[in-house]
């Protein structure tokens, strides 16, 4: 995802990687358990972009909402130079720099993409274990749980080998998310505050595209 969100101002080191065994995924089993719990959620976070070809990376902060089902907005810079939202009617990309917006529907196959971004996750890990491999976990001493896994369809594999997620075991929240991208660009989201069950009014994801070029995929 060009421009796309997110984050970090260091990787964390995975600790004894192995591959995972049922035993081994109990933290990740209880944070998606507890996603029944939140209708809504606000966050803030710091995007790390790591291209294969440039040594320093792109850091930025940013902040996002969601709200069940499928509502999302990711909100990129400071000011704001990407902007990713979702609503019923699919999905929307906005380059505030270009001043483009990139319209998909919601079952476009360019929108795959952005469809991890989503605050909704598989409701149990059977769920999720349609939809990804999980290859490799790990905890490290602040009992911060990482898993890696892949995605299990070929074509979203294609554009998207390695997802990695790691979670507070003992908080049971998403600390950060990493993505490979088959460019072999690396982007990372550290989140840095959370507001569980806030009201947020659809409105906040009704964005009008008047004064961008408007691009349908």
């Amino acid at each position: 995802m060009k421009d796309k969100i997110k984050i970090y101002l260091a990787l964390i080191l995975l600790v004894s990687l192995v591959p995972a065994r049922a035993s081994d995924l109990a933290p990740l089993e209880s944070w998606l358990a507890a996603q029944a719990n939140y209708r809504s959620v606000q966050a803030e976070f710091i995007q790390t972009r790591q291209l294969a070809s440039v040594r320093d990376p792109l850091t930025a902060k940013g902040e996002m909402w969601a709200k069940h089902p499928g509502y999302f907005l990711w909100d990129i810079g400071r000011p704001s130079k990407v902007r990713v939202v979702r609503n019923p009617a699919g999905y929307t990309y906005f380059n505030l720099a270009e001043m483009k917006a990139v319209v998909m529907a919601p079952d476009s196959r360019y929108a795959k993409q952005f469809a991890f971004l989503n605050a909704e996750m598989p409701a149990s890990l059977a769920e999720l274990q349609k939809r990804f491999k999980i290859e490799k976990t790990s905890m490290d001493a602040q009992k911060i749980f990482s898993v890696t896994m892949s995605p299990v369809a070929r074509r979203m594999r294609s554009e998207l080998p390695w997802v990695m997620f790691q979670i507070d075991s003992q908080k049971n929240q998403l600390v950060a998310f990493e993505i490979h991208l088959k460019d072999k660009t690396k982007i990372r989201t550290v989140f840095t505050k959370y507001q569980w069950n806030v009201k947020i009014p659809d409105s906040r994801f009704q964005l009008s595209t008047a004064g961008f070029e408007v691009i349908r995929k």
